[in-house]
């Protein structure tokens, strides 16, 4: 039951576009908000993360392959060795992002934002990637200082 009820939670989750915000009970007159991400189906739950937004987050390591990131805002994450093997990056702000050593197969990033993004050592095998001549993000690659 959904209500608090006895009994296990539904096993069924519909697909959320982008991954869904959770508020919890209010602290201190400060909001806490869950992020919760699922697989592109919308079944499989990947993580959880406490916080009203991505941006800057920690995820290091992270076990997100296959995973729903349509239009996340992830500018400055710390993705380093993230397994987003088949991840939906489309139209997602990866901006100054730590993205190395990361597993990027087959994961699809078109119109994604990568200006400043940390790439060193990520297997982009398969990826798609964004177009420099097309779209509102053109891709840029600057080495780190």
């Amino acid at each position: 039951m959904r209500d608090g009820g006895p009994g296990p939670p539904s096993p069924y989750r519909p697909t959320e576009y982008p991954p869904r915000v959770l508020v919890r009970r209010p602290t201190r007159a400060k909001l806490v908000a869950m992020i919760e991400i699922y697989d592109k189906k919308g079944f499989k739950h990947l993580l959880t993360v406490e916080a009203s937004s991505l941006r800057g987050a920690d995820l290091r390591g992270a076990n997100l392959r296959e995973a729903n990131l349509v239009q996340m805002d992830l500018s400055g994450a710390d993705l380093s060795g993230v397994d987003l093997a088949g991840a939906d990056l489309r139209l997602a702000d990866l901006s100054g992002a730590r993205l190395d050593g990361a597993n990027l197969r087959d994961a699809d990033l078109t119109g994604a934002r990568l200006d400043g993004a940390d790439l060193a050592g990520a297997d982009l095998t398969g990826a798609r990637l964004p177009d420099s001549s097309a779209g509102p993000y053109p891709l840029e690659f600057r080495p780190r200082a």
